[in-house]
C-alpha cells in the first residue's frame, strides 16, 4: 500500500514518492498496468490551468483493490504542494486534470475491481471514453465522447459501482451504459440517449437528464430500477421501458419531452407517484400515479442549464415525504420537492463547494 504523485511531465527520478520526484504519464501507466497494489493512491496534478495527460494507449489497470483497500486516482489542483493532499486540494470544475484519450480509453478493458476515480475530466472518441469495473466509484468526474462521425457512448460501469456528482456527454450516442449500481447527483446532457440500464437493480437519484434527442432513461426489460427526484427535460422519451417491472418512479419532473413515458406493455408492478408531467404528448402503457402533477413545473431557465424551481412552482413541497399519519407523529413534518432541486428557489444553496467527504 503506497501513495504516488503524478504530473504530465514528471520530475526527478519519476518514482512518485514526492512531487519533486513525480511520475510522468509513462511511469504512471506502467505502474497501474503492472505492480500496483490494493490500497495504493495516485494523486494526479496538472501542470497548468486546464492541463493534463494525453493517452498513448488504452489505460488499463490490471490489479484489483479490495473492499477495505480500494485503489484510488484523485485529481488535485495544480497549486497543490502537500505531499499527502487534503480535501481542500481536491480539484473541481476546470481545475480537474484533463485526460485526452483520442482513440484510446481511460479504463478500457479494465477487469480489476475496487478502483475509484475522483476529480478528473476525460475526453475521447473511443467507446467508452471512461470505464469502471465492478465495485468502483466515479466521483466529481466529467467525461465527453467528442466523436462526430460515428455513434460512440461515453461511460460504462459494472456491477456494484457508484457514480456520483458527475457529468456525461456524448455527441452522437448514449452518455451512460451499465449494470447494477447507483447513479446520483449527475448531469447527463446533450446526447442521443442519457442513461441505459443493462441489468436490474439500478438506482438513479437526484440527476438532471437534459437535451437527449432519443431517450432520457432507457429501462428496457429491466426490473427493480428506481428513479427518484430527477429532472428529465427536452428528451425524445423521458423514461422508456418495454416490460420492465417492479420499478419505483417517485418525485420526478418530466418536462418538454416528446413522450413522457413509454412502456410497450402496461406493467402494474411498477409504482409511480408524485411525478410532474408537462408538455409531453402521452404516457404509453403508464397509468397516472398517485398525486401526479400535470402542470408547468416552472423551471427557472432550463435552456441555459438552470433547472431550479421558481417560487411559484407547483413542485415545491409536493414530493412524497414523511408527514403526519404517514410515518411521523403529530407536530413533525418534512418538505420534499418534486425534481432534482431540493433547495426551495435558492440557487446554489447548501452542500460543499470545494471539500468532499470521503475518508482517506
Amino acid at each position: 500500500m503506497a501513495t504516488y504523485r503524478v504530473t504530465p511531465a514528471g520530475a526527478g527520478d519519476k518514482g512518485g514518492s514526492t512531487w519533486a520526484n513525480a511520475m510522468d504519464y509513462a511511469a504512471w501507466e506502467t505502474k497501474v498496468e503492472g505492480d500496483v497494489a490494493a490500497g495504493d493512491i495516485f494523486y494526479v496534478r496538472p501542470e497548468q490551468d486546464g492541463g493534463g495527460f494525453t493517452l498513448t494507449s488504452d489505460f488499463t489497470p490490471a490489479v484489483s483493490g479490495t473492499i477495505t483497500a480500494p485503489i484510488k486516482v484523485i485529481g488535485v489542483k495544480k497549486e497543490t504542494t502537500n505531499e499527502n493532499p487534503v480535501f481542500s486540494d481536491w480539484a473541481y470544475g476546470d481545475d480537474r486534470p484533463l485526460i485526452t484519450g483520442g482513440a484510446y480509453g481511460f479504463g478500457r478493458g479494465l477487469t480489476a475491481d475496487y478502483w475509484h476515480y475522483y476529480n478528473l475530466r476525460v475526453t475521447g472518441t473511443l467507446e467508452p471514453v471512461l470505464y469502471i469495473y465492478r465495485y468502483g466509484v466515479v466521483f466529481n468526474c466529467k467525461a465527453h465522447n467528442i466523436n462526430n462521425s460515428s455513434p460512440r457512448y461515453t461511460f460504462r460501469y459494472d456491477n456494484g459501482s457508484k457514480i456520483l456528482l458527475c457529468e456525461f456527454i456524448s455527441n452522437l450516442s448514449g452518455a451512460i451504459s451499465g449494470y447494477e449500481g447507483d447513479i446520483a447527483y449527475c448531469y447527463i446532457h446533450d446526447s442521443a440517449s442519457g442513461i441505459g440500464s443493462l441489468s436490474d437493480r439500478v438506482n438513479i437519484t437526484n440527476c438532471i437528464i437534459a437535451n437527449c434527442s432519443n431517450l432520457g432513461i432507457d429501462i428496457n426489460t429491466r426490473s427493480n430500477v428506481r428513479v427518484k427526484n430527477c429532472t428529465i427535460y427536452n428528451c425524445g422519451t423521458g423514461i422508456s421501458g418495454t416490460t420492465g417491472g417492479y420499478g419505483t418512479f417517485i418525485n420526478n419532473i418530466i418536462s418538454n419531452c416528446t413522450t413522457g413515458a413509454n412502456w410497450t406493455t402496461a406493467t402494474p408492478s411498477n409504482f409511480w407517484a408524485h411525478n410532474c408531467f408537462y408538455n409531453t404528448t402521452n404516457r404509453n402503457g403508464v397509468d397516472a400515479g398517485l398525486n401526479d402533477i400535470e402542470a408547468d413545473p416552472k423551471l427557472h431557465d432550463p435552456s441555459n442549464d438552470d433547472f431550479t424551481l421558481n417560487s411559484d412552482s407547483p413542485c415545491l413541497d409536493a414530493g412524497m415525504q414523511l408527514t403526519v399519519n404517514q410515518g411521523l407523529p403529530a407536530g413533525t413534518e418534512y418538505k420534499v420537492n418534486i425534481g432534482a432541486d431540493q433547495d426551495d428557489v435558492t440557487a446554489g444553496g447548501g452542500g460543499g463547494a470545494t471539500s468532499y467527504g470521503f475518508v482517506q
